[in-house]
């Protein structure tokens, strides 16, 4: 016949005799759906389809060749199928080509050849495709050998198979020798770069015969064509064995997985040995995890690489560490740390997974990114296969202080998080945040009360109702810059919302913010003119604010805040620095925008200067200091105030109060003197007036300007050396009437803030016309809160008096001491009715 002629091996002992045959043939289909139907069930052939050849059975000569548009088999079709197959001699030759094949929906191959010829029972192979739905290629190259009907061999010479990710190659030949009832795979090396793949073995009908097998590095991403669910990432190295292929066939392996990860969601690095169960089609692993060297957890368990992949797994974690778990946290939070114990069990499947049990929490702490606040706990969470709840957890922030939470976490297969976290506290730390976080506003933020903080996808909800707490201190930019002119030599310079966003806008897209915050003075805010020069006016004050952030990133303010007490540090050019004193009772208010705020602030620089360059008379007893105060007026918009100012002499009599006030009877005079006050430190006179004796006071401007600027940035240096203690340091040099002056003030306050000192000591040296002995000056304030609120205080305190030049008698110090109370209230009924319900009002400074 014509495969004995080719393959001499596979003849039958038994000869047949055959009647002499020789044609040719031609044939064209159309219709052969009830022909197949009837002969051969499960094939179609489409129309048109063209078969030629010939046939000789005196030498067995064939020749054959088609074309067909399509053909099918039992779901396995090709389009554009051509063929051809020649028998000359002992020697055949045959060739297949298709366009494109399919092998299940969805599944199919391009460029499909087969090809090669036959001698003598041995045969030259070339298989290959082009492309596929896996994006897989391959040009195979082989040879064999029949040696009888059911037993033959095939090398496999250096080929390449692409896999989507790489070429695969053999360099080496390797053999497949096959027969009834095994295939012995021999020197099977299959390389792509680092990965590589080694088979040694049988395929065998004897249980007890392996098929062995070995890799390394071979990575995860390969697999991606033939599994479902989320993409694995990862290189798997190792070895195993398979048996009993025929019957029940399992599989004994100890592998090992590097860098695992699911989708974009790292996990590990797996260290595992692997079952194959036939009876449950899955595969039985026991292994651990682990993660940079730290072990996070050992399990066991089947796995179903099915479709499905379905998880029937037990996690047994002992000090697992939560840092691992930071790649699946939503966004806004971060820095998850501490350590898990416990015995969970893990099921669903690969793509939706589901944990169920309940662990214990050690030192577990967490990020919130907004809020630049860091908090932990130690507590039980139940784990359910969609949430983690913890109930009554006892939180603390950074600084130990407690407040209890009640949080549930709810996800979807570790995915689309949504969590809740509600705390009642009492002074909790709230906020820690800096400039470089939020341009808006930044600082520490202490408070009582109730928040709550929630989340979705990328959405973070805040919502406070809270009370301001000692160490509270705000800071609000506000961009803007001070300059000179001749008369009005202060103004504010609004760089507008859309400037100061543009410098670098704040992304506050999906925060939403809703703060409702009873403001004591406990709290410290800071409104920043020019952070450049340190133009900022700082204070402290009671009020109402109410703030608002929506998703769209639209921030809102609204409430009112009254002054009780601060300080403005005035800056004239970044040459000259002045520190003034806000005056209590000021009042700032917002109506949305945060910054188009209504001001109506006082604040209050004093010195002490003489009166000689606006005196008519020319008395040398006008050359001695006496206490001055400038007094700066902020009206208005905040971005664009209106300023005022007044000049006061608070210990002068009304005769002298009234003839320097004549000096400054128009602005452009106030202006003038309030300007040389600022800046030179001390009165100028009028433009009409004699310059006679001015010289003496002339001389000294530059000594007194310049000993002030060194002052300042003394002082700015000492109040840097501590948090807890403001000192200040100030020199004023003399003349021929006044005496040098050296001043040390100190601001503190002790025994948990229970106690406020302020004093300011200094000593009066040198020569002078009127006085050659150094005497000591200064003042002593202190305060103690009798209660813990600080509405109920005892005040002591010793005053020096500056001498009144009419009056002879006068002391040197005045010194008191007394008792207070202070309570606010909105009618003057309530000042007597007895408040109840109300958890330890706020301290009062």
């Amino acid at each position: 016949s014509v495969v004995f002629s080719v393959f001499p091996a596979l003849r039958d002992e038994v000869d047949y005799e055959q009647a002499e045959q020789a044609f040719d043939l031609e044939v064209r289909t159309k219709d052969t759906r009830a022909l197949f139907d009837l002969f051969a069930p499960g094939l179609t052939l489409s129309e048109n389809t063209v078969f030629n050849g010939r046939f000789d059975s005196r030498t067995f000569d064939i020749a054959l060749s088609g074309i067909a548009p399509f053909v099918e088999w039992d779901g396995v079709s090709v389009d554009s199928l051509r063929f051809s197959l020649d028998k000359t001699m002992d020697v055949l030759a045959f060739a297949v080509e298709g366009h494109r094949g399919s092998l299940s929906p969805g599944t199919f191959v391009n460029g499909v050849f087969l090809s090669g010829k036959a001698y003598q029972d041995e045969v030259d192979l070339r298989l290959g495709w082009t492309g596929s739905s896996h994006g897989t290629s391959g040009d195979l190259r082989m040879n064999g050998v029949v040696h009888g009907p059911e037993r033959f061999e095939v090398d496999l010479l250096p080929s390449d198979l692409f896999l989507g990710r790489g070429n695969w190659r053999n360099e080496r030949t390797a053999s497949f020798l096959v027969d009834s009832s095994s295939v012995r795979i021999k020197g099977l090396h299959l390389a792509n770069g680092a990965q590589q793949v080694r088979v040694e073995g049988e395929i065998n009908e004897d249980p007890t015969i392996p098929l062995a097998f070995e890799l390394q590095g071979l990575r995860l991403e390969n697999l991606r064509p033939w599994l479902d669910g989320p993409g694995l990432h990862g290189s798997v190295s190792g070895q195993g064995r398979a048996f009993d292929p025929y019957g029940a066939p399992y599989v004994l392996s100890e592998l090992r997985v590097d860098s695992l990860s699911v989708g974009t969601k790292p996990v590990g690095d797996l260290a595992f040995a692997a079952t194959w169960n036939e009876g449950q089609r899955a595969i039985d692993v026991n292994g651990s995890l682990e993660r940079g060297g730290v072990k996070a957890m050992d399990f066991e368990g089947a796995v179903n690489p099915g479709s499905e992949q379905e998880l029937d797994i037990r996690l047994l974690f002992d000090r697992f560490d939560l840092a691992f778990l930071e790649p699946y946290m939503p966004e806004g939070l971060s820095g998850i740390q501490g350590a898990l114990t416990g015995d969970l069990s893990l099921n669903g499947t690969l793509a939706h997974p589901a944990v169920r049990g309940t662990a214990s929490l050690v030192d577990a702490g967490i990020h919130i990114d907004y809020l630049g606040t860091s908090y932990s706990f130690s507590h039980d969470v139940n784990i359910a296969p969609d949430m983690f709840a913890l109930d009554l957890v006892e939180l603390h922030d950074e600084e130990g202080n407690s407040a209890t939470a009640i949080a549930t976490i709810l996800h979807d297969g570790l995915r689309n998080w949504n969590y809740n976290v509600s705390l009642e506290m009492d002074r909790f730390l709230c906020m820690e945040t800096g400039p470089d976080d939020n341009e808006l506003y930044f600082g520490k933020a202490y408070a009582r009360g109730t928040v709550e903080v929630s989340g979705h996808a990328d959405k973070l909800e805040v919502t406070l109702d809270a009370v301001s707490e000692r160490g509270t201190d705000i800071s609000f930019p506000l961009g803007a810059s001070t300059e000179v002119s001749n008369i009005d030599f202060v103004r504010f310079v609004s760089q507008g919302v859309d400037s100061l966003l543009a410098q670098e806008e704040v992304d506050l897209s999906g925060v939403e913010l809703d703060m409702h915050v009873s403001v004591t003075p406990d709290a410290r805010f800071q409104l920043i003119f020019d952070p450049t020069v340190g133009d900022i006016m700082s204070g402290r004050g009671a009020g109402e604010l109410d703030m608002t952030v929506t998703p769209a990133g639209e921030f809102s303010m609204r409430g009112d805040l009254e002054v009780t007490e601060g300080e403005y540090l005035f800056t004239l050019r970044n040459i000259l620095n002045k520190r003034f004193e806000m005056a209590p009772g000021g009042r700032i208010v917002w109506y949305g925008d945060p910054l188009d705020a209504q001001l109506d602030l006082s604040a209050i620089y004093r010195l002490r200067a003489p009166l000689y360059n606006v005196m008519v008379e020319q008395n040398d007893a006008y050359r001695k200091r006496v206490p001055v105060e400038v007094t700066m007026h902020l009206t208005d918009k905040l971005q664009n105030p209106g300023i005022s100012y007044e000049v006061r002499l608070p210990t002068v009599d009304e005769d002298v109060r009234s003839r320097v006030n004549a000096v400054m009877s128009t602005p452009q005079d106030l202006n003038r003197q309030v300007f040389s006050l600022i800046v030179l430190n001390n009165f100028t006179p009028p433009p009409d007036a004699s310059s006679q004796g001015d010289g003496l006071a002339g001389g000294n401007y530059a000594s007194t300007t310049a000993s002030e600027l060194l002052s300042n940035q003394v002082s700015n240096w000492l109040s840097g050396l501590s948090k807890d203690v403001d000192l200040g340091l100030n020199y004023r040099p003399g003349d021929a009437i006044s005496q040098e002056e050296v001043e040390l003030a100190v601001s503190t306050q002790l025994f948990n803030e229970r106690l406020l000192l302020n004093t300011t000591v200094g000593v009066q040296y040198g020569q002078a016309t009127s006085s050659t002995q150094s005497q000591l000056i200064g003042d002593v304030q202190a305060e103690y809160l009798l209660s813990p609120d600080g509405k109920l205080r005892l005040k002591a305190y010793n005053l020096s008096n500056d001498q009144n030049l009419n009056r002879a008698d006068q002391a040197q110090y005045t010194q008191g001491v007394g008792v207070g109370y202070r309570r606010e209230f909105d009618r003057f009924f309530d000042l007597f009715r007895r408040r109840s319900g109300r958890k330890g009002d706020q301290a009062v400074p």
